[in-house]
């Protein structure tokens, strides 16, 4: 997966079509197995970092989105949403350097460029991220704009600031 990212250091667009749909399905893999067997994962020292984990996630997931047809796909994958929500919750969790954090810009640009339309379930992939219920979803939404409002700095949730 660091793989992945790191190969993109040219920006949005470096693989080629087919190449960005190939390499989707296999990350998708990795990253569904985590997120699907996550209570049940021996003790291994990068799932100790949740945080760092699902940033890694959200960063690959909008790398994968810069690519038109691969962004179709990603938003007919099911899970995704779930996966974006859930590092959306760790990341409010760990507030401490949001301000500064390039990860916590991105996600917020991915979650604003991921198809939430409740067509195929994406509602219920949301609450599960969050948490479980519309409660914690909706308690998100308030620690975001809570976040957002009461840190100082560059936080980037649309362009602004």
């Amino acid at each position: 997966m660091q793989g992945v990212l790191m190969t993109n250091i040219r920006g949005p667009g470096f693989y080629p079509n087919e190449t960005s749909q190939e390499l989707w399905e296999r990350a998708w893999s990795w990253m569904d197995f985590v997120y699907t067997y996550r209570d049940h994962l021996p003790s291994v020292p990068i799932l100790e970092d949740l945080h760092g984990v699902y940033s890694i996630f959200s960063t690959a997931i909008s790398l994968f989105k810069s690519d038109p047809a691969t962004s179709v796909r990603i938003d007919a994958t099911p899970g995704v949403r779930a996966i974006v929500v859930r590092s959306w919750t760790l990341s409010l969790q760990d507030d401490g350097h949001l301000a500064q954090d390039p990860a916590f810009a991105t996600l917020c640009r991915l979650i604003e460029r991921i198809n939430f339309s409740d067509e195929s379930g994406a509602l219920e992939e949301a609450i599960e991220g969050a948490g479980g219920s519309m409660e914690n979803l909706a308690v998100l939404g308030i620690e975001h704009i809570h976040c957002v409002v009461n840190h100082p700095g560059p936080i980037d949730t649309a362009g602004h600031r």
